[in-house]
């Protein structure tokens, strides 16, 4: 009788944006890929999808901070303004404006992890995303989306890299 050999993957990684260490996370860093595409029908089978025009995607990593530096975390949480509370300067973008920072996540030594290290170029707190700041006497978790947006050469370009442990 044949046997499998199941390939777990678990481990801790350690996260930098922009350089600066972010600190801990509640559960790890989650990193959702959602793929666009254009779904071609036809009379012939009315409703029925018959094939997808690939349309390129989005790449998101989502992570609640449990412990962080107060003045690096900040950057992260409004890259838009440069001070709690303030709009910040309407139009800009972020890649042209520097405000997208390189996302890099490292696995611990030793820890069983699919990937030594992962890498997103340009990385920003996603459109649309609300940070929720609980201000109370417990532990302050702020969930955060980024989105990872595509850098590279033409006809090149990613949303991140992966080195194989």
């Amino acid at each position: 009788m044949a046997t499998h050999a199941y390939e777990f993957a678990s481990g801790t990684y350690r996260m930098t944006w922009g350089g600066a260490v972010l600190g801990q996370t509640e559960e790890g860093v989650r990193f959702d890929l959602v793929y666009a595409g254009e779904p071609v029908r036809g009379d012939n089978l009315a409703e029925t999808v018959q094939d997808i025009i690939y349309r390129g995607g989005n790449v998101f990593a989502e992570f609640t901070l449990i412990e962080y530096k107060k003045a690096e975390a900040a950057k992260v949480f409004f890259p838009w303004n440069a001070t709690f509370g303030t709009v910040g300067i309407i139009g800009r973008m972020a890649q042209l404006s520097t405000l997208s920072k390189a996302l890099v996540l490292t696995a611990v030594s030793g820890a069983p992890c699919f990937y030594a290290t992962i890498t997103a170029d340009q990385a920003i707190l996603a459109e649309g995303h609300s940070i929720g700041h609980l201000l109370g006497p417990t532990l302050h978790r702020v969930p955060i989306r980024l989105q990872l947006l595509p850098s590279g050469a033409v006809d090149a370009e990613k949303w991140f890299t992966a080195a194989a442990a």
